[in-house]
C-alpha cells in the first residue's frame, strides 16, 4: 500500500545513501543504462549548468525502493520539473525495486511531484510508446506529444543469411560493391569491444573523424567539457558490459565507428560517424551489416538506432519498425503552466520549422 511509502528528496548527487541505493537498484531492475547512477553522474558534476537536481526517491521502512530522477529547470523565466538525462539521454524510465507493487510506487512519485509549488510544469521526456512509465503517465491525465521514431532491425529467429535476403536488393548490393571496392584498396576490418582500454586508444581518433565529418556543417562542436563528461561515463558503462564499441578499418586504420549500449538482449546505437574521404564505399551499411551478423551471432534479437527517423536507419527495417517516443506534460500554475505547455504541443515544431526556413533563405 502507497501509505507504507515515504518520499525522500536529494539535491546532491554524490549522497552516499542515494548512489548506494541507485546503484543496487539499477542492476535488480535491468534498467536502460542511461539510467545509471555511472552514466548520469558525471554529466551532472560536469555540465549541468544552472539546473537544480531534484532527485525523488521512494522509501520502505527506511530503505530506498524507487528513484525518478528528475532536475528543476528555468525556460523563459518558467521554473519546470524534468526528467534526467536531458540532452544526453534517449530513453527515460523510474528505477524502481522488483519487490513491490510498481502502481503504487507511481502513485506515490505523481502524488508528491504534482504538490509542490518550486515548479509550474511538469515535463518527463524520451518515454517509449507502451512502456510502463508511458502507461501510468497517461493514466495520471498528462498531456503527451510524440517526440521522434527510433527506427529497429528485429532480427530474432533469424540467421544472418536469412535476414540477409529480407533487405531491399539495392541495400544488398551496396555494402556488397563497398567491400569490394575496399578490397581493391586493401583490408578491411571489423571489431568490436567493450573494454574502456580501447576507448581511451582511439577517442582521439574518434573525435577527429566526428570533426572531419562535421566541422564545415556544424557551427558549433562538441567541446572538451562535452568529451570529458562522455569520457567518464561511457568507460563506466562499458566497465560493467553494458556498452559496446564498434569499429571499421581498413589496413589497420579506422574508417568508421558506432558507440551504443547492450540492454535486454538489443543492441542500442548512441554514436556513429565515418570518414567523409572513404563515403563511396558504404562504409556505414558495411558496419550496419557486420554489426548484425555479429549481434546474431552473440544472440541478440535487436537494434535500436535511437532517435532519429532518418533513411540510412529506415532502409535496414524491413519490416518497417520503429519505437516511438513521446514528450509527457503537466501545468501546475494555471498562468505560467498552461503557456508553457501550449508552446511544447503547439507552437515548438512551428518556431522551429520557421527559423529552418530563415537560417536556410
Amino acid at each position: 500500500m502507497t501509505s507504507n511509502f515515504k518520499i525522500k528528496f536529494f539535491n546532491n548527487i554524490a549522497d552516499k545513501e542515494l548512489k548506494e541505493a541507485w546503484v543496487k537498484l539499477q542492476h535488480e531492475s535491468k534498467i536502460f543504462p542511461q539510467m545509471f547512477y555511472e552514466w548520469i553522474e558525471p554529466w551532472i558534476r560536469l555540465r549541468f549548468g544552472n539546473r537544480k537536481l531534484h532527485i525523488v526517491t521512494v522509501t520502505r521502512e527506511d530503505e530506498i525502493i524507487a528513484i525518478a530522477p528528475l532536475c528543476i529547470e528555468k525556460k523563459f523565466g518558467v521554473s519546470i520539473l524534468t526528467s534526467l538525462p536531458i540532452h544526453y539521454g534517449d530513453k527515460y524510465e523510474f528505477i524502481i525495486s522488483n519487490e513491490f507493487e510498481k502502481k503504487d510506487i507511481y502513485i506515490s512519485i505523481f502524488k508528491e511531484i504534482e504538490k509542490s509549488t518550486k515548479y509550474s510544469v511538469i515535463r518527463i521526456g524520451q518515454i517509449e510508446l507502451g512502456s510502463e512509465l508511458y502507461n501510468n503517465l497517461k493514466s495520471f491525465n498528462y498531456k503527451s506529444k510524440k517526440l521522434i521514431n527510433c527506427p529497429t532491425t528485429d532480427f530474432s529467429g533469424l540467421t544472418f543469411d536469412e535476414f540477409i535476403k529480407k533487405l531491399h536488393r539495392n541495400l544488398r548490393s551496396d555494402f556488397r560493391r563497398g567491400k569490394r571496392r575496399i578490397a581493391e584498396i586493401g583490408n578491411l576490418q571489423f571489431e568490436t569491444n567493450k573494454t574502456k582500454e580501447y576507448y581511451l586508444s582511439n577517442e582521439k581518433v574518434f573525435r577527429e573523424l566526428y570533426e572531419k565529418r562535421w566541422g564545415e556543417i556544424d557551427s558549433e562542436l562538441l567541446d572538451d567539457n562535452y568529451y570529458n563528461c562522455r569520457r567518464e561515463s561511457y568507460i563506466d558503462i562499458l566497465d560493467k558490459g553494458h556498452a559496446l564499441i564498434v569499429a571499421l578499418k581498413i589496413n589497420n586504420e579506422i574508417v568508421g565507428y558506432r558507440l551504443g549500449f547492450l540492454n535486454n538482449k538489443i543492441y542500442h546505437d548512441w554514436k556513429l560517424c565515418f570518414d567523409i574521404d572513404y563515403s563511396k564505399y558504404e562504409i556505414s551499411s558495411i558496419m550496419t551489416s557486420e554489426l548484425i551478423k555479429y549481434l546474431i551471432d552473440i544472440g541478440y534479437n535487436k537494434i535500436n538506432y535511437g532517435p532519429g527517423d532518418y533513411s540510412y536507419k529506415r532502409k535496414w527495417s524491413p519490416d518497417k519498425t520503429a519505437i516511438e517516443n513521446y514528450i509527457f506534460l503537466k501545468g501546475l500554475n494555471k498562468s505560467f503552466g498552461s503557456v508553457y505547455l501550449s508552446y511544447e504541443l503547439k507552437y515548438k515544431e512551428r518556431i522551429k520549422n520557421l527559423l529552418t526556413k530563415i537560417r536556410k533563405n
